[in-house]
């Protein structure tokens, strides 16, 4: 088989004959259903309970060092000796393989896959976009014609950051299978526990980064107090998954609207209004609005951004809690407006707070867990006061310090990775950049 097109870990097999899929054999055709869905997982959030947990709700840790991932998988679940990477149980299953897949889009692989011409999902099953672990995946739903031997098999793609290296083969897809009832939620709480960043020193030290959750609030009903004007209204296609929204954005009467001013913000949705409280102080030029996935799920937020003061900006993200029925505050942070920054070169970026030059300086991680945004503190973490966020030629880091009887003690410099942050030595800085 050519090393280009081979798979490891054989995830089905049909009629108890073990097949491997040959990418490449296939003819790929676009996507069946004549266009792409965006597909939100919807199980439970990344669980972190131990095997040591008993009952039928207990979740246990799998890792894999050899595909760098980890994930969580009912507790009940055992290792199934005819496979080398499978466990389950009376309820359901999960199952992990690889794709070589080189010079391959995850659209290709994917199509392969599903529409292999012994037909393991059915005749025609559905390819649809998720994100798994911050990563654009495909999620392949099995036909109602599925046979019965595959065992309500579903299956989960996804690049991995970087190439993986197994028995001297290159593969750049990690595949994950399981039963229809199950494959969501683990996909959910899969991670990668490698990046495509610059390397870092073997041997660093490794802070865990203690991650707090962010409060979720349920937005208030939008009543606007007399003598303010209506100044502008941003449409918006689609958030939350609720179809088409409207903000409208109100000032007091006067002259430089635009340039000056408080500026206040409500939600328009499914008929009813609602209050998204102060937007900014310097009028409408100083107010940005967008609808924007900030937690991977495939669903588009509201992010109002503006800036309250000389050194702060604020950032609200609002969304749609489904099974409640209403809207909700999902985060409301600090600047940078919303922006991600990739922190750990795996090509997916992470959403951060940091100091727009107030004093002492913070860096704020924030990772989303199910149904909530969580926050870790750089500078509280390290045991330090302050934290600068540094980028430079496509690496990024932290420099945090303290100061000692009234002097700044020597700092110290942190690269995050999977949850933790990693000490290294001062990263060079070129001639001309600020802390040189």
């Amino acid at each position: 088989m050519s090393k280009l097109f081979s798979k490891k870990n054989l995830g089905w097999s049909l009629l108890g004959v073990a097949v491997l899929v040959t990418l490449g054999v296939l003819v790929l055709t676009n996507a069946r259903d004549g266009g792409w869905q965006t597909h939100p997982l919807r199980g439970a959030p990344a669980r972190t309970v131990s095997r040591a947990e008993d009952g039928a709700g207990a979740w246990q840790t799998y890792t894999n060092d050899a595909y760098h991932i980890t994930l969580q998988y009912p507790a009940t679940w055992q290792k199934d000796p005819r496979y080398d990477e499978r466990y389950g149980g009376s309820d359901g299953f999960f199952a992990i393989g690889a794709v070589s897949g080189e010079g391959r889009t995850i659209d290709e692989v994917a199509e392969i896959e599903a529409y292999h011409k012994l037909q393991p999902y059915g005749s025609n099953p559905q390819i649809t976009k998720v994100r798994v672990s911050g990563r654009e995946g495909r999620l392949i739903w099995p036909a109602a014609d599925q046979p019965p031997e595959m065992e309500n098999q579903a299956a989960v793609i996804v690049k991995s950051p970087a190439p993986i290296q197994v028995g001297g083969v290159t593969y750049h897809y990690v595949l994950l299978w399981a039963d229809q009832q199950h494959i969501e939620d683990i996909a959910r709480s899969l991670r990668f526990t490698v990046s495509n960043s610059p390397e870092t020193p073997a041997g660093a030290a490794a802070i865990k980064l203690n991650f707090t959750a962010a409060p979720v609030e349920a937005l208030p009903a939008g009543q606007l107090e007399k003598g303010w004007e209506e100044r502008k209204t941003v449409p918006l296609d689609d958030v939350g998954g609720q179809g088409k929204a409207l903000v409208r954005l109100y000032m007091q009467p006067g002259p430089e609207r635009e340039r000056r001013g408080e500026v206040h913000a409500f939600l328009q949705a499914g008929g009813d209004t609602y209050d998204l409280g102060i937007a900014g102080f310097y009028g409408l030029n100083g107010v940005n609005v967008q609808a924007a996935d900030k937690n991977g799920d495939g669903k588009r937020e509201l992010v109002v951004a503006g800036g309250m003061g000389a050194a702060y900006g604020e950032v609200k993200i609002i969304g749609y809690d489904a099974e409640k029925k209403r809207w909700v505050k999902l985060l409301v942070t600090g600047t940078s407006n919303g922006k991600g920054i990739d922190l750990d070169g795996d090509g997916q970026e992470e959403l951060l707070a940091v100091s727009g030059g107030s004093l002492p300086g913070y860096v704020w991680i924030y990772c989303w867990n199910g149904d909530h945004f969580e926050m870790a503190d750089v500078a509280k973490a390290t045991g330090n006061t302050y934290a600068e966020l540094h980028v430079e030629g496509g690496r990024a880091w932290v420099e945090a310090g303290k100061w000692l009887a009234g002097q700044e003690a020597e700092p110290h410099y942190y690269q995050y990775r999977a949850g933790k942050l990693l000490e290294i030595p001062r990263p060079p800085v070129p001639p001309g950049v600020a802390g040189n």
